[in-house]
């Protein structure tokens, strides 16, 4: 029910967008979809490019990219989730109104949890496909490549999800919520001070 609820919304917010509202949305959509389109063309003259060398060294180049890039996808997901956990579970508006109802406290935990990894994971997700669909079509895998590739980002959304969840709820132990911000700012900032420790 709680599930449906947040579907109708959705539904809801797109009936009623106006005009220029839907314009600015397929503006995005015919933008997302270039990026992602060149995305994929980036990958796929990389991998090739890795294909054509000597097999150790290319199989080498290809497991560190995949490393760069799955560490990478971890560390957005996991501060991302920490992010947007703050909004959804503690600061969100439905919240008053969700407390009220005659609905099991855990239900509505659940509900936020779900709403919290597909709002924080869904662009790192379109993100990615490109980069699998390079690699099938270099590699030259099977149909079922695509399929497994989908059951697996399940436990690699969740986890991260998990993980930043927790650090948001361990944080609002000791910080109010809305002081809250001010701690992720600074983490924030170790963040990406981080990442580029890392791409160097």
């Amino acid at each position: 029910s709680l599930l449906k609820y947040r579907y109708l919304m959705l539904r809801n917010n797109l009936v009623a967008q106006k005009r220029g509202k839907a314009v600015k949305l397929v503006l995005v959509a015919c933008f997302g979809t270039l990026f992602l389109s060149l995305e994929y063309l980036f990958f796929l003259k990389v991998f090739s490019y890795f294909a054509n060398l000597p097999l150790d060294i290319g199989s080498l180049l290809l497991i560190q990219m995949f490393n760069m890039i799955f560490l990478t996808f971890f560390s957005m997901l996991v501060f991302s989730n920490i992010i947007t956990s703050l909004s959804t579970v503690y600061l969100s508006q439905d919240l008053e109104l969700l407390m009220a109802l005659p609905i099991k406290v855990t239900n509505i935990f659940i509900l936020k949890f779900i709403q919290t990894i597909i709002n924080s994971s869904w662009i790192i997700f379109l993100f990615a496909l490109p980069i699998f669909m390079a690699s099938a079509t270099v590699e030259h895998a099977s149909s079922s490549f695509h399929l497994q590739i989908m059951f697996l980002f399940v436990p690699f959304l969740v986890i991260p999800g998990s993980i930043g969840v927790m650090t948001t709820m361990l944080l609002m132990r000791f910080f109010p919520a809305r002081k809250a911000y001010q701690v992720l700012s600074l983490l924030g900032l170790v963040f990406g001070t981080g990442l580029i420790v890392f791409f160097r």
